[in-house]
């Protein structure tokens, strides 16, 4: 599967308003995007308008992930096709 990084704009929201759409993302992918998705990581990084995220993902196509953020009923501003590298690809 392809890797995709999505771009979450959730404004002002509190720890405990994340750890609620986190497990919710949680749960709409166990329940309705088995073996479709996997959720790999995310950074969070405040921002003067709120909380961004940035979260990495497996998944057959950018339409998948689209379904699967209003299924969960989060934010997916921008979804972008990745490639993950690292020190240890290079010489």
């Amino acid at each position: 599967m392809q890797q995709f990084m999505i771009e979450r704009n959730f404004g002002k929201v509190t720890e405990e308003d994340l750890a609620k759409l986190g497990s919710e993302s949680k749960r709409v992918a166990a329940a309705e995007f088995a073996d479709v998705i996997v959720w790999e990581h995310s950074h969070a990084a405040e921002t003067p308008d709120g909380l961004m995220t940035y979260c990495v993902y497996q998944a057959p196509d950018a339409e998948t992930i689209r379904k699967h953020a209003a299924a969960a009923g989060l934010p997916c501003d921008r979804v972008t096709p990745i490639n993950t590298v690292g020190p240890n690809d290079f010489a």
